[in-house]
């Protein structure tokens, strides 16, 4: 169901507050050609400090619109259909609707009064809006919370309902018939019967510890973050709802947590506490912290940055967390994976500028309205789920999406987008310019990128070659990220850094052939992937980092100019690292035949490799080392 919270403010001013709500619609359209679209699921962000929405794809988590409301949006609720997103503003008092299907605002509510969450029933007829009102001002007043219409076009309802000072959150029951909304002032939770005509505050619940959000599971259990002062870790408060609601239960989290959401099953409660920059997993069935989710150790960058809100897929899969103003890497949007209870990925986040005081979240599954393919092969700019017969050419300011079906010959990318997302092309796929994306995709043939950004990922499957060469220098990431390539894969001579699998946010890969990484002036990171061939990596002059990856043949690193890292690698044939300009490290890595380090020009440590033939270090001006096993250790490295 419903949820939102509000972090405490420290002094009098509106913009102190911090307050947001997610609720995961559901809704399944049907293609224009009659074939049911596959449901793809977006997440709704609210940007605080920029006026806007963004919106996210969960199937490759990027960033795919961004809607300007209202001053200061920090609430966002769904509605059950999937139709519309209500963004409460609260600098300007009102309420932005945005239509999903256009991701355009097509109304906009006013008379509240500083409005910093929403929750919509589960008919989807009203919406009900929470009032933080004016708690610190000389003349205080307590919170209300207002009804409107999701009708077009939404009008306000009555009255406010009054409820207590600096409310929070608020969430509806499944029945529709009660809204529980959290007091941080007064430490207490309003019951709001909306069966009564006005609604009306029918119970007020006492004992909690600066209530915060609030989330209702299926079995009619509200759960109640308590985010105290910050100093202690905080609390659950598991309330019983119903006719005579009561709190069953207390359960200790970590330190001040704010956001709760509910997985679809029920099954378990997710809860951010914002101070220690953790995500608690309560089992609902035995109401106690199941798994807490921390920051990857170093050198992963972290990803949770003194959370705020959360919201989970409707499919279950994934949990996104929004980081607003503090912590190590603020404004960033963090991924979960439920399955595993861990982060997997990071949007945007420090300088990348893609949010901007992230707040409410909200996310909704529906299939686009889709065309069954494009009328020709250089007209493909829109939303496809069936299979165009030949070749096909994407250029500038077209976007041509298919999200089924696919292409029986080669595509071509000059500029603009071009997305696969559970769709094949049988050919060959080149990329001159523009933006790629591959997203549980079939490609027939050999990729080759020649120019442009790409994100190849999540169960993409390239029958031949990968090929990325001669691209120019840029900011950006390219990225190979839990796809299979049955060919080799070759970077060379490019100016833009590329992960293939990484700590976090990026999953390793198979590659059946060689990898090689020539030339390139842009940072390489290759980690926990399986190479089925050699791997070779010379001539680069950034920095390189090679980790956890499994080589059925030879790993040579040789001749670059950046740092070099490696660490961790399982190698079946021969390890050499040679000639290297800048300091390196190899460390952890077993080998199975010899492990060579020469001539290295840096300082160059050698450390805990289980060697099964020949360990050699010699010409190297600054090495140390030691914890190696290996049956000979030959020159620099005989004491190593």
């Amino acid at each position: 169901m419903t949820v939102g919270s509000a972090i405490r403010p420290r002094c009098c001013k509106v913009w102190s507050l911090i307050s947001s709500f997610w609720v995961a619609g559901a809704f399944v359209a049907t293609a224009l050609s009659g074939t049911a679209a596959m449901a793809q699921q977006f997440v709704y962000v609210a940007n605080s400090g920029s006026n806007t929405v963004s919106v996210i794809a969960n199937a490759n988590n990027q960033v795919v619109a961004t809607v300007t409301v209202g001053n200061a949006p920090t609430g966002v609720a769904i509605t059950p259909d999937g139709t519309q997103v209500f963004v409460t503003n609260q600098n300007d008092n009102s309420v932005s609707v945005i239509a999903t299907k256009t991701n355009t605002v097509t109304a906009t509510v006013s008379g509240f009064n500083v409005p910093s969450a929403v929750a919509v029933t589960p008919d989807g007829k009203h919406a009900y809006v929470l009032n933080f009102g004016s708690p610190y001002s000389s003349s205080p007043t307590a919170g209300t919370v207002s009804v409107i219409t999701t009708a077009n076009p939404p009008a306000v309802v009555g009255t406010p309902t009054p409820v207590g000072f600096a409310p929070a959150g608020l969430a509806i029951t499944p029945d529709g018939t009660q809204v529980y909304v959290t007091n941080q002032n007064d430490n207490t939770v309003s019951v709001i019967s909306t069966t009564a005509t006005p609604p009306t505050v029918t119970t007020t619940l006492t004992g909690f510890n600066v209530p915060a959000g609030v989330a209702i599971a299926s079995n009619g259990h509200a759960y109640v973050a308590n985010a105290g002062t910050g100093a202690e870790d905080g609390t659950v408060s598991v309330v019983a709802t119903g006719s005579s609601p009561s709190v069953v239960a207390t359960i200790p989290v970590g330190l001040y947590p704010q956001g709760v959401a509910i997985s679809p099953n029920g099954a378990h409660a997710y809860v951010t506490n914002t101070f220690d920059s953790t995500v608690s997993v309560i089992a609902t069935a035995t109401n106690t912290v199941s798994a807490t989710i921390s920051n990857p150790a170093p050198p992963a960058a972290p990803s949770l940055s003194q959370p705020i809100q959360v919201a989970i897929t409707p499919d279950g899969t994934d949990a996104y967390v929004t980081n607003s103003f503090g912590g190590s890497n603020p404004d960033g949007v963090s991924v979960i994976s439920t399955a595993t209870n861990t982060v997997t990925a990071t949007i945007g986040g420090g300088s990348s500028g893609l949010f901007n005081g992230p707040l409410g979240v909200a996310i909704v599954s529906f299939a686009p309205p889709a065309l069954p393919y494009p009328t020709s092969g250089t007209t493909c700019n829109g939303t496809y789920n069936g299979t165009f017969k030949g070749n096909i050419t994407v250029t500038a300011n077209q976007t041509c999406t298919f999200i089924s079906g696919g292409v029986t010959g080669n595509v071509m990318l000059t500029g603009g987008n071009f997305t696969l997302t559970t769709a094949t092309t049988a050919g060959n796929v080149q990329q001159t310019g523009g933006n790629l994306t591959l997203t549980q995709a079939t490609v027939g043939g050999n990729v080759q990128v020649l120019g442009g950004t790409f994100a190849i990922s999540r169960g993409t499957l390239i029958k031949g070659s990968l090929q990325v060469l001669n691209g120019p220098k840029s900011a950006a990431t390219n990225q190979v990220c839990g796809s299979s390539v049955g060919g080799e894969l070759q970077l060379e001579n490019s100016g833009t850094a590329l992960l293939v699998g990484a700590a976090v946010s990026c999953a390793g890969n198979t590659i059946k052939g060689d990898m090689q990484i020539l030339n390139n002036s842009a940072a390489t990171t290759l980690y926990g992937n399986t190479v089925g061939g050699n791997v070779q990596l010379l001539n680069n002059t950034a920095a390189l980092t090679v980790d956890g990856n499994t080589v059925t043949a030879n790993l040579q690193v040789q001749n670059n100019m950046g740092a070099a890292t490696v660490n961790v690698n399982t190698v079946t044939g021969n390890l050499q690292v040679q000639n290297n300009a800048a300091p390196t490290i190899i460390n952890g890595n077993k080998v199975t035949a010899n492990l060579q380090d020469l001539n290295n020009g840096g300082l160059t440590q050698v450390f805990n490799n289980v060697v099964g033939a020949s360990l050699q270090c010699s010409n190297n001006p600054f090495i140390l080392g030691g914890g190696n096993t290996a049956p000979s250790k030959q020159g620099q490295c005989a004491h190593f």
